[in-house]
């Protein structure tokens, strides 16, 4: 009897970070009562990530692209690739619990309008990183902290949110097709996993975070920080100009817990559907 058709595709970008062993391992250990398929884009990747991922061909699709389609192009080329129903994003310095996959699937067929759920982020401490994310009027950005707490344990409901990064996001793929998949222009990376979020949201889908679902974002970066610095200014800009409208009724740039309750409180009314 052949194995079953992938339910979940999940791609990973790999560029130059030796992290990428840490995550094949994590998906390894993953819980298959869901049924994945796992793709890695070698996106003009270094010759030691190339040979990383080499050692794991046998359990993962590799898509080799000579020239560096940046952050949203990589994902966009490797969920073509895919035949699951929902899509999956990890990144090279991200390591996944083992019920992660399980726990998030769970979740969207709860919520059928739920477009993306993305896993509580934590990093090395075990302290949360990513809770859902808080956007405000000015584009800026932060986590969506309950009282300002980093304790994984005072997270115990799923709840809607303003956008969620590209760690341990899961796409139901009717939700991507209906906005056509991330912007490519939010090159090489930053606000493409906002915008994505956004037009989700305009187009009549939540965006939800579930506590259960965990996943480690070790950190890492292929960046130099004047660039990064550079191109989050650039690329928020775009963002911006994108979602002047959707952006109005958000607060002014606060990152006081009672500022950001009343934001988290806000990402839970629906968007404005676009027609």
């Amino acid at each position: 009897m052949g194995a079953a058709r992938p339910r979940v595709t999940i791609v990973i970008p790999a560029y130059r970070n030796t992290g990428l062993r840490a995550c094949l391992d994590g998906i390894a250990a993953l819980d298959r009562s869901v049924p994945f398929e796992t793709i890695v884009v070698l996106n003009d990747a270094t010759d030691e990530v190339c040979a990383i991922a080499g050692e794991y061909s046998g359990e993962v699709q590799l898509a080799d692209i000579p020239v560096n389609l940046g952050v949203s192009g990589a994902f966009n080329h490797g969920f073509a690739l895919g035949t699951g129903e929902y899509l999956l994003q990890l990144q090279d310095d991200s390591v996944p619990e083992a019920a992660m996959i399980t726990a998030l699937v769970a979740r969207a067929e709860a919520v059928p309008d739920a477009g993306a759920v993305g896993a509580l982020t934590l990093n090395h401490d075990d302290e949360v990183l990513d809770p859902g994310m808080v956007v405000w009027r000015s584009g800026l950005t932060c986590a969506g902290l309950i009282d300002g707490s980093r304790r994984p344990d005072d997270y115990v409901e799923s709840r809607a949110v303003d956008y969620h990064g590209s760690v341990g996001m899961l796409i139901r793929r009717t939700a991507w097709e209906s906005v056509g998949g991330l912007d490519n222009d939010f090159y090489p990376a930053y606000y493409g996993d906002v915008d994505l979020c956004f037009r989700l949201r305009e187009h009549g889908w939540r965006v939800l975070v579930e506590p259960r679902a965990h996943v480690r974002h070790i950190g890492g970066t292929s960046t130099a920080l004047g660039f990064r610095q550079f191109l989050t200014l650039n690329l928020r800009e775009r963002f911006i100009t994108r979602h002047e409208a959707a952006l109005r009724p958000h607060g002014e740039a606060d990152s006081s817990p009672a500022a950001v309750d009343v934001e988290v409180a806000r990402s839970c009314v629906p968007a404005l559907v676009l027609g």
